[in-house]
Order: C-alpha cells, then structure tokens, then sequence
C-alpha cells in the first residue's frame, strides 16, 4: 500500500478500521495510527502477529493463519476501496481489482497453501462486500468523522475507533 500524502492514509486507516468491524475482527484491535506504513497502521493484540502455538494441531494452527489472512485481505480490500471510492470519488475498475486479487493470491499461497482458485472464492466474497459498504451513505459519513479524527490526532484508541463505527450497526 503506498500513499500519496497523510489525507490518502487516513482514508485507508478509516477503511481498515470499517473491515475490522465488519468482520467482526474488532476484538484484535488495539488502536490506529497514521505514523505508521500499510497494515503497521492498524495495531493489533499480540495474538494477530503470533507465529503458532507448538501445543496446537496442524489444523487448528492452520486456521488460525487462514483467519488472520481473511482479515488481512479484508483490510487491504477495504483500504483501497475507501481511498478510490470516497477519497478520489472514484470508481473501482479491474485493474484494481486485478492488483488486490494479484497480491491475495500471493499472500494466500505463502501463508496458508491456497491454490489461486481457493484465493479467488474467498476474495471474490470479501471485494463484493466491501464494495456494497463503501457504497453506503451511512459508512461515508462515518469514514469522513474519522478522518478528521485521524488529521487532528494522528492515532486514535481502539475505544475511540469503536465509538466511531458503532452507528454502523
């Protein structure tokens, strides 16, 4: 993920921040920050960044990096999505999609062994999704709040960040 300035990060933090709460992946979040590059922006709990534990199963170890990677890709979905659709008044066209898919299926093979069709099913669910929330009037209103936020504080608490995005529920 590269920024062009501090006011594009912002909006990709904020739709960071909208990917953790509708994946109900706000439990990892500790807080956000715009001092930091791509996913460091989003600090999560430990938990998110641990290798494995030795005393798990191969397949319980496995799904626990097959979730951080689904949350992982919603995040980066979102954080594109949110600069081109609400920071650039853009459209998403398919060589966006094409770049996200590129690097999920790259992602999804180093990290959890998935074949670039098992990748795609999964992003496809997660790309739709995220374009219907990006789309909605309410999510926009809430991503402008945290932005000014964001310009003013520069990080905000995982309180602060979920305060926010309670009226999307």
């Amino acid at each position: 993920m590269k920024y062009r300035d501090e006011i594009d990060k912002c909006y990709g933090v904020a739709g960071m921040s909208v990917a953790l709460a509708i994946l109900d992946a706000e439990d990892l979040l500790i807080g956000v920050t715009i001092d930091g590059d791509g996913l460091d922006c989003i600090n999560m709990v430990p938990q998110y960044y641990s290798v494995g534990n030795p005393l798990l199963s191969p397949s319980s170890a496995w799904q626990d990096v097959f979730q951080r990677f689904q949350v992982t890709l919603g995040m980066t979905i979102a954080d594109s999505m949110c600069r081109k659709m609400l920071h650039d008044k853009g459209v998403v066209d398919k060589k966006l999609r094409q770049a996200l898919l590129d690097a999920a299926c790259e992602e999804g093979k180093s990290s959890c062994q998935l074949e670039n069709d098992e990748v795609e099913r999964i992003f496809d669910k997660y790309f739709q999704y995220m374009l219907q929330t990006f789309k909605n009037r309410n999510v926009h209103s809430v991503i402008t709040s945290m932005v000014e936020r964001l310009k003013a504080d520069r990080a905000l608490s995982s309180c602060d960040v979920l305060e926010m995005l309670r009226s999307l529920n």
